[in-house]
């Protein structure tokens, strides 16, 4: 007689019943704005860049402002308009060292889509640390181009474009509308060539050879 050997596979399985039984569930999540500081990030990579400035904190917020350099020049006498230099920023994870036109990076991390605006404000005459000022200078500042360094897609609409910047006055720069503008945007001041921030000094207004600097506020607000 042979003997039959039977080779069984046991495999645990959920208990069949007659009727199938539901449960329902549910899975969510809660997203609120953020109050923290963003750190500034190259406009290209989206790596981590040494700041010039402490970023300011709130779920609307500024990472980076670049200074805005025009050079050294010789004494002429004439009315003269300079470009503004380009900028390097420094990556912190690798010291890798990349070149931009002047740009300003906000974060509009409200989750609202509300819209903003971002204005600059010139705080004092152009002037040395002595007092002596160059009378009548103008800057002319515009918003060439808004690029998000992480791809969002719904770009600020409104640029403001060759804005005339004197003492004491402020000027727009760039306005996101509802739905617009929403995470990081890096906005241009320039194209790394002729559209570059302009400083414009009048005929016979240098009194002294020197430095002369001012400072300049950038205001970043809802849309009002």
């Amino acid at each position: 007689m042979k003997k039959i050997l039977l080779l069984l596979s046991l495999v645990s399985v959920w208990p069949l019943t007659g009727h199938a039984q539901d449960v329902d569930g549910k899975a969510e999540t809660e997203f609120q704005a953020n109050d923290g500081t963003v750190s500034p990030v190259d406009p290209d990579e989206g790596n981590e860049v040494i700041p010039i400035y402490p970023p300011t904190n709130g779920p609307l917020s500024l990472s980076y402002a670049a200074d805005l350099e025009f050079g050294s020049h010789k004494f002429n006498g004439k009315e003269t308009t300079f470009l503004a230099e380009n900028y390097t920023v420094t990556q912190v994870a690798t010291n890798k060292a990349k070149q931009y036109p002047p740009f300003v990076q906000i974060n509009d991390l409200r989750g609202s889509g509300a819209g903003w605006t971002l204005a600059v404000k010139q705080n004092s005459p152009l002037a040395k640390e002595n007092g002596v000022e160059i009378a009548n200078s103008q800057f002319k500042i515009s918003a060439i181009s808004a690029d998000s360094p992480h791809g969002m897609t719904q770009k600020p609409s409104t640029l403001y474009s060759k804005n005339v910047l004197n003492n004491g006055e402020t000027v727009p720069i760039i306005t996101a509308k509802d739905g617009e503008g929403m995470g990081t945007w890096t906005i241009f001041l320039g194209d790394m060539a002729s559209k570059n921030p302009e400083l414009s000094v009048p005929l016979k207004s240098v009194k002294e050879t020197g430095r002369y600097q001012t400072s300049l506020t950038w205001i970043l607000q809802d849309v009002l």
